[in-house]
């Protein structure tokens, strides 16, 4: 498609997609700086003094009139700059404009202002309305380059992180590598809640003429932006996790092997009641295992009510809860609990997605809050890992670990097992999302579609993964088929392997085990 992203390579110059852009300085840009909201000081500024200036570049023309800015009575300044370059973000990171760059950023350190931003390629996060939007790593790394450039030849100016503020603009965030972050106001979504990682100063735009200034500071003030302070930034972190190796196996076709130490099962508020998990945490019990719980809260009554998340806090559902805390008390030994997973995804297969985050998290520390002065339950919090989840983190205090799914064959268009991602791939891409949380990874999930000649090749690419990535405590097998009604008048795939292909598998990995 003519002017997406990834089709630059092809595209001739005579069908290229930003022509109508004009190159130079716009002194009166739509975008306007409306307000700046320190989240470290709760200072609203609704009349910040600084002017924001857009720079457009593009046919490889660097020559800007910087003179012109010294028509401003302000003495503090964004560039908001977009380079309108096809490949703009290889080129980059090639070093084709490391003269022009070093250039350009020694004329802005030479301007006289009392401060200067540098708002390099906003909106990244966007798809199909810029070159350098929905590019992920190389965004962040093209970001990293221009900090390190600006430290050597422009100490005077600050670089600025500024997303549309759409959800998934995490998967942008430059640690600490920016002085200030910004976003644009919308009316569709909660941009503001989009920013709460941001400890930095956040510059607020807006391209409407109008902007309630007094509502604004009220939702700037009702945003928790102390959920920053979870965050780990330093890249040289480490992990050092036991590794321990599970099967979700309702079948029992596996779960008797010694090398299964965690046993994943699948329970609800209905369950509770009925007995039912009692009876699965007493026959895990009894095998040795972990028990992995992931609680699924369905109404009891209307499996379809998707006002579930909002009666929990209601207290709807209290008596479940106390049930199930005062079973796990009796059992007297350690549990994984995992709450309402795959939150994030945007569709209806449970009723506890689709929701506003602030709802989910709310719910989820009320479910957990028991488990505070539990230390034998371990909290799990379980997205899919999907663009976005980082929206539904319920803070550092209520997450001993982090789950995610990795299922070679997710996709409902894919049919044949052989087109299926490995699960290093699905692996890295999860990862980005939430690499900056500061919790240990459980593969809570983890399944391959084919024969077993694929599936094993797929394992044995799984295996290398988990013993390199110390960051992952436990990977659990989901030795079973999927649920049908997920699936349509599509055949569900089927995730079970043979007792060859898992001990295969727990060689390759015990070969490896994180590093031993």
């Amino acid at each position: 498609m003519i002017g997406a992203y990834f089709s630059y390579p092809k595209i001739k110059k005579r069908f290229f997609p930003y022509s109508h852009i004009e190159e130079g300085i716009d002194m009166d840009p739509e975008e306007k700086l409306v307000a700046i909201y320190d989240p470290a000081t709760r200072i609203f500024n609704n009349s910040p003094d600084i002017t924001n200036i857009e720079l457009s570049l593009k046919d490889g023309n660097w020559n800007i009139d910087f003179p012109k800015l010294s028509q401003l009575k302000n003495r503090k300044l964004v560039l908001s700059i977009k380079h309108w370059e096809l490949g703009i973000l290889d080129q980059t990171l090639r070093g084709e404009f490391d003269k022009e760059l070093k250039v350009f950023f020694e004329k802005i350190n030479d301007l006289k202002f009392d401060e200067i931003y540098i708002r390099w390629l906003p909106n990244m996060e966007l798809s199909n309305t810029n070159p350098w939007g929905n590019r992920g790593d190389d965004y962040n790394r093209v970001f990293e380059k221009i900090h390190q450039l600006l430290n050597s030849v422009a100490p005077k100016a600050q670089l600025l992180w500024s997303p549309a503020g759409q959800t998934g603009l995490m998967e942008y965030f430059p640690g600490n590598l920016n002085q200030a972050a910004g976003f644009n106001l919308s009316d569709e979504e909660s941009r503001i809640f989009n920013m709460r990682f941001s400890s930095k100063p956040l510059f607020i735009f807006s391209e409407e003429a109008s902007v309630d200034l007094k509502a604004l500071e009220t939702e700037c003030r009702s945003v928790d932006f102390t959920v920053s302070q979870d965050l780990f930034i330093d890249k040289t972190r480490t992990w050092n996790e036991e590794l321990l190796l599970g099967a979700y196996d309702p079948d029992l076709e596996h779960v008797q092997k010694p090398y299964i130490e965690i046993e994943h099962i699948f329970s609800d508020f209905e369950e509770i009641e009925n007995g039912n998990l009692e009876k699965k945490l007493t026959d895990i019990k009894s095998r040795n295992a972990i028990p992995f719980v992931s609680m699924e809260p369905f109404d009891p009554v209307n499996r379809e009510n998707r006002k579930v998340l909002t009666e929990i806090l209601d207290g709807k559902f209290d008596q479940y809860i106390e049930q199930l805390y005062k079973m796990l008390d009796e059992m007297g030994s350690t549990v994984f609990l995992r709450f309402a997973h795959e939150m994030e995804i945007p569709i209806t297969r449970y009723p506890w997605q689709s929701h506003p985050p602030e709802l989910y998290n709310k719910s989820f520390r009320y479910f957990m809050k028991p488990a505070l002065s539990r230390d034998y339950i371990k909290k799990v919090w379980g997205p899919a890992g999907d663009k976005g989840s980082m929206n539904y983190w319920p803070g550092a205090n209520y997450v001993d670990y982090i789950s995610m799914a990795i299922y070679g064959l997710p996709d409902k268009d894919i049919t044949d097992p052989k087109a299926q991602e490995s699960f290093g791939k699905i692996y890295n891409r999860k990862d980005r999302r939430l690499r900056y949380l500061p919790r240990p990874y459980i593969i809570a999930e983890f399944g391959v579609k084919g024969d077993s000649e694929f599936q094993n090749q797929w394992l044995k690419e799984a295996a290398e993964k988990i013993s390199s990535e110390n960051r992952i405590h436990a990977a659990i097998y989901f030795n079973s088929q999927d649920t049908p009604k997920a699936w349509g008048d599509i055949e569900p795939p089927k995730w079970k392997i043979s007792e060859d292909s898992f001990d295969n598998f727990v060689s390759e990995l015990g070969k490896k085990k994180h590093g031993s």
